[in-house]
C-alpha cells in the first residue's frame, strides 16, 4: 500500500530503535523493487548497547490487494564480531609467541656460532702475546672444530719452531764460547 506521495510505507518491530535502519537503504527499497543490504548498528529500545548488524530490505507486494510494503530484516552480527575478536586475540598472542620463539632460537644459534669465534679470537690474542701453550677446546667436526684444530696445530708448530730456534741459539752460543775459549788457549 502506497502513501499519498507514492512512497512505500515502512513498519518495524517495536523492539528496534528507528535509527537502526540506514536512510539510504530505506530510500533504495522505497524507490525500486529488488533486494538491498547494508551494514549498520542495531540498537534495541530500552538498551544502550549497540551491536553490528546486517540490514536486508526488499519490497513486498501482497497478491490479493496489490499493496506494496517495505520489508527489512536486521541480523545481529554480535556473535560473528565476538568470534572475530577471539580470532584476532589468538593471532596476536600467537604472533607474539612466534616472535619470542624466533628471537630465542636466533639467540641460541648466534651463541653457538659466536662463542667459539670469540674463544678463537681470545686464543689468537694470547698466541700473539707469546702464550703458545694455550689450546682451544675441540668438539664436533664442523667448521669451528676444524678452525680449533688448525689453531692448535699452528700453536704446536710455532712452539716446536721456537724450541728448535732456542736449541740452535744455545748451540751457537756454545760454539762461539768454545771457539773463543779455544783461541785464548793456544
Amino acid at each position: 500500500m502506497l502513501t499519498a506521495d507514492g512512497q512505500v510505507p515502512i513498519r518495524s518491530s517495536a523492539a528496534i530503535e528507528p535509527g537502526s535502519l540506514p536512510d539510504d537503504l530505506a530510500e533504495a527499497v522505497r524507490s525500486a523493487p529488488g533486494t538491498y543490504w547494508r551494514y549498520s548498528d542495531l540498537s534495541l529500545l530500552g538498551s544502550s548497547k549497540v551491536e553490528p548488524a546486517v540490514v536486508v530490505g526488499s519490497q513486498l507486494r501482497v497478491p490479493g490487494s496489490g499493496d506494496t510494503y517495505a520489508l527489512f530484516y536486521l541480523f545481529s552480527m554480535q556473535d560473528q564480531q565476538e568470534t572475530l575478536s577471539l580470532v584476532r586475540r589468538a593471532l596476536l598472542l600467537g604472533g607474539i609467541a612466534m616472535v619470542l620463539m624466533v628471537a630465542a632460537v636466533a639467540w641460541l644459534v648466534s651463541r653457538q656460532v659466536l662463542d667459539p669465534v670469540r674463544m678463537a679470537r681470545r686464543i689468537a690474542e694470547r698466541y700473539a702475546s707469546g702464550h703458545l701453550e694455550q689450546r682451544m677446546h675441540v668438539s664436533g667436526e664442523d667448521d669451528i672444530a676444524r678452525l680449533s684444530n688448525s689453531f692448535n696445530q699452528m700453536a704446536a708448530s710455532l712452539q716446536s719452531q721456537i724450541r728448535r730456534l732456542e736449541n740452535l741459539s744455545r748451540l751457537q752460543q756454545r760454539f762461539v764460547s768454545d771457539v773463543s775459549h779455544g783461541r785464548g788457549h793456544r
